[in-house]
């Protein structure tokens, strides 16, 4: 048998080592980005609101979706009707403008709308109120919990609202050429929250698709320096998850932008109650009807697309 030289032989050991060490800098295979299509579009009940036909248990249940809600609930009318156990465990409370209001939570198998399913859930029993007094025209609201586990894309121009579903995939843009976009936090439970400007203030603002108005504080329209001249005259009644009614007086802002995206001469409803939670903006259905938005609840991201599309 022929003898390896010192040389041969220290060569051959390094070429065998490298062979069984794992490649460190070898890259590793990307998440693929998401794509959503037109299956996961619902339309939207009725010419006002964000309510959509789905099923509660495979019962068929009407549904509003409520982004500044941070937890899904089902109204107390509608527990025995769609037959939900109630859940031994779980309570939840809500802070209005009384005392907070505590009840048990029930459980649900399997919320869904269109193509999205949300199941085996424990979910809250809460109260909502019109401003008549009167039932809402609708079972359960679904809440920022359910919703952060979708990309939500609003189209109010369109009466239409999808729930795309993330799974396995890295959250990306939408589908359509986004005019603008900004950074979006989640609070309470996944409600999301923007910077907005208004006047050229930079504040802090929830996206409610619940809320019928865009609403401020009074403390705010202070800041801003809002006047006799900016008001219009009317009194008026902004209603959402909150219990109650928040009547305001209607004043008219200068603009408020969301990125590069500026409305001119925009009404808000400035009420002494408040918004209901720590913002002192509150953008509502009436903010979300101009333009699509797109909710990237994984990327982060609000991206708005341009007027007419």
């Amino acid at each position: 048998m022929p003898r390896l030289s010192l040389t041969t032989l220290i060569a051959l050991l390094a070429s065998l080592s490298a062979c069984a060490s794992p490649m460190d800098g070898a890259p590793r295979t990307a998440q693929e980005e998401c794509v959503f299509g037109a299956g996961d579009v619902s339309p939207l009940r009725g010419p006002t609101g964000m309510v959509v036909a789905g099923s509660v248990n495979g019962e068929p249940a009407t549904l509003e979706v409520s982004t500044g809600l941070g937890l899904t609930s089902v109204l107390p009318g509608s527990v025995q009707a769609l037959g939900l156990p109630t859940d031994p465990v779980r309570r939840s409370g809500f802070g209005g403008r009384g005392p907070d209001d505590v009840r048990q939570n029930v459980r649900v198998r399997s919320l869904r709308v269109g193509g999205q399913d949300w199941t085996d859930r424990s979910v809250a029993v809460r109260p909502f109120f019109m401003p008549d007094g009167s039932p809402p025209a609708f079972d359960a609201m679904i809440g920022a919990n359910l919703l952060r586990e979708t990309e939500l894309e609003v189209d109010l121009p369109a009466r239409r609202v999808a729930f795309h579903p993330r799974r396995n995939c890295r959250p990306g843009a939408p589908p359509w050429a986004p005019a603008s976009s900004v950074p979006m936090d989640m609070q309470n439970h996944g409600s999301p929250v923007i910077v907005a400007r208004v006047n050229g203030h930079a504040v802090r603002a929830l996206i409610h698709s619940g809320n019928n108005t865009t609403v401020m504080t009074s403390r705010l329209a202070d800041q801003l320096g809002l006047g006799r001249a900016d008001a219009t005259g009317r009194r008026v009644r902004s209603h959402g998850t909150h219990p109650g009614v928040s009547r305001g007086q209607e004043f008219r802002v200068n603009e408020l932008a969301v990125g590069e995206e500026v409305l001119r001469n925009v009404p808000v409803v400035v009420t002494a109650d408040g918004t209901g939670g720590q913002e002192e903006l509150v953008l509502g259905q009436d903010w979300l009807r101009h333009r699509k938005v797109w909710l990237s609840f994984g990327g982060r991201r609000v991206f708005l697309a341009r007027a007419g599309e």
